[in-house]
């Protein structure tokens, strides 16, 4: 009883389905590459200058390289003329601050509060004259 190299198992010509046309072959996927669609200019970001220096880009269009923690934007593009990359560095402008005004409030001075509590004996002690006249006035009657 000779099994040979199948081990005696049937069929040494297998197919497998996707190769077969049962099922459609896996797609290779590539998500890396920049989408490019009508009318949009391809951007991405980097982490400095010497990316977007560094970075591959395709003849066309302009290339976006967006550096947020430098505030800085790239323009990179192929010179249709020379074949060289032109290559632009855009900087925030850093907006000056407004000089801070002091407010303008006065606030009161330990003169002013004591004149105002004078006045508020003052008062306090021309009510309790008041209070003693009346009660004598009453007190007639």
């Amino acid at each position: 009883m000779a099994f040979g190299n199948n081990f005696g198992f049937g069929n040494q010509n297998y197919i497998p389905p996707y190769q077969n046309g049962a099922y459609p072959y896996p797609q290779q996927r590539n998500d890396f590459a920049p989408i490019s669609q009508p009318g949009s200019i391809p951007a991405r970001y980097v982490t400095g200058r010497e990316e977007a220096v560094a970075a591959q880009i395709v003849p066309g269009d302009p290339f976006i390289f967006a550096d947020f923690a430098n505030s800085r934007l790239y323009v990179k593009q192929i010179n249709p003329q020379t074949m060289a990359a032109d290559f632009i560095e855009f900087v925030r402008a850093q907006q000056p601050v407004a000089a801070r005004t002091e407010p303008t409030v006065q606030y009161a001075t330990q003169d002013d509060i004591a004149a105002v509590k004078a006045e508020i004996e003052a008062i306090r002690s021309s009510m309790q004259t008041t209070k003693t006249n009346r009660k004598a006035v009453n007190a007639d009657e």
